[in-house]
């Protein structure tokens, strides 16, 4: 298993590799107003950022993230979980990252299934989910 954060001078490089999970977000309609080219450039432009998970060479999930308001934001997730213990594994490291870049907090915008699979995550709202961060994560 690959745990990977694109740089977003590698969005146009390797967009066919995850650019599937991109449009399902779109026909599950939870990428919001963007559409999957909005999308792109803002992950061109590093406003946003493209997580994954691969296995085997193939990209079997991603998650995008934005930061605010020192708030790690994971406001769009799609793939398969193939293992046990895959995704929360993605979002540790997504939480790591979050702490160095200044967050104290972690939120998920999805649905309520991910309460399930992410473990110190308390809803807030009907699909929103939130952690405070420590050094433990």
């Amino acid at each position: 298993m690959n745990l990977f954060c694109l740089g977003s001078d590698q969005i146009d490089d390797l967009w066919d590799e995850f650019s599937e999970h991109i449009y399902r977000l779109e026909r599950l309609d939870r990428l919001g107003h963007l559409t999957p080219d909005d999308l792109r450039e803002e992950l061109k432009q590093a406003k946003k950022q493209l997580w994954g998970i691969q296995i085997d060479g193939r990209v079997i999930g991603i998650a995008v993230t934005r930061i605010g308001r020192q708030t790690c934001e994971v406001f769009a997730a799609a793939g398969t979980q193939t293992a046990p213990g895959q995704i929360q594994a993605l979002y540790t490291e997504i939480e790591r990252w979050a702490l160095s870049q200044g967050c104290i907090r972690m939120r998920i915008v999805g649905r309520r299934g991910w309460q399930r699979m992410l473990k110190g995550y308390e809803p807030t709202r009907d699909v929103i989910l939130e952690k405070e961060l420590d050094d433990g994560c």
